[in-house]
């Protein structure tokens, strides 16, 4: 195997370590949510909750990352493929894709931790980590009209 499909690897074998670890996050705070409503005596409403910052920013680490799952890993391992200038299993697309996995691992932290979001959307801080996720893509796609020469 070319060093630069062991990056891939790694960096494929990172994100969905990361993408199941937010699945198991959303989890623990669903059933932390439950237990807090039951020692009130009330019902915990699961879907359309807005109200619950933790429940929300679970579903919101989860969720951005599986719609933005397939353009990262599809422009990443195109990248890798189609493009003839990569040496090194840490060339610049692995160490562009690590980068993103990275940001997506501060997602939740910064949501969670220092109010990232809400209900009416994104607060300054949660930019910090979305933009430059945003801008890897484009990136990556935009690095594959070179290999098209």
């Amino acid at each position: 195997m070319e060093d630069k499909f062991i990056g891939g690897v790694y960096v494929s074998c990172a994100y969905f370590s990361m993408y199941y670890g937010l699945i198991v996050l959303q989890t623990v705070i669903k059933h932390k949510m439950i237990a807090f409503y039951k020692t009130k005596g009330k019902h915990f409403q699961r879907y359309y909750n807005f109200q619950d910052k933790p429940m929300l920013g679970g579903d919101r680490a989860v969720g951005n990352t599986l719609e933005q799952m397939g353009p990262f890993l599809t422009f990443f391992w195109l990248n890798l493929a189609l493009r003839d200038d990569l040496s090194g299993v840490w060339n610049s697309i692995s160490l562009l894709g690590m980068t993103y996995v990275i940001l997506r691992c501060l997602f939740p932290i910064v949501w969670l931790g220092v109010n990232g979001g809400s209900r009416i959307g994104p607060k300054t801080n949660i930019l910090f980590i979305t933009i430059p996720g945003y801008a890897i893509i484009i990136s990556l796609t935009i690095s594959l009209f070179g290999a098209c020469r």
